[in-house]
């Protein structure tokens, strides 16, 4: 399992040459990246005129990417949207997206 934020595997700094070299890594130690945990938080609040729902769901979308890129088959997410959970099963069909109950 990789973190999906810093300093682990965060969308902002995954570029397709770091991803090469995590594919190569792997699979030089004879492993494979089962999951991509999410860190979301998809519940209202805040200011109105910031669009977090959007920046949590973009998110999502770029472990979902990141994830099919690894071979991993598994997002979870603590509270979410069963939109988007269809969606991203859609579009990335090898990916699961699964709820977790942890409280972090």
């Amino acid at each position: 399992m990789l973190a999906g934020k810093r300093p682990h595997l965060s969308p902002l700094d995954a570029t397709p040459a770091f991803l090469q070299s995590l594919r190569d890594a792997l699979a030089a130690a004879r492993v494979r990246c089962d999951i991509v945990a999410g860190y979301t938080h998809l519940a209202p609040g805040g200011a109105a005129e910031v669009p977090v729902m959007e920046f949590q769901i973009a998110y999502v979308e770029s472990l979902a990417r990141l994830a099919a890129q690894l071979g991993a088959s598994v997002i979870p997410w603590r509270v979410g949207s069963i939109l988007l959970v269809a969606r991203l099963l859609t579009e990335y069909p090898t990916v699961h997206a699964g709820k977790t109950n942890s409280h972090r």
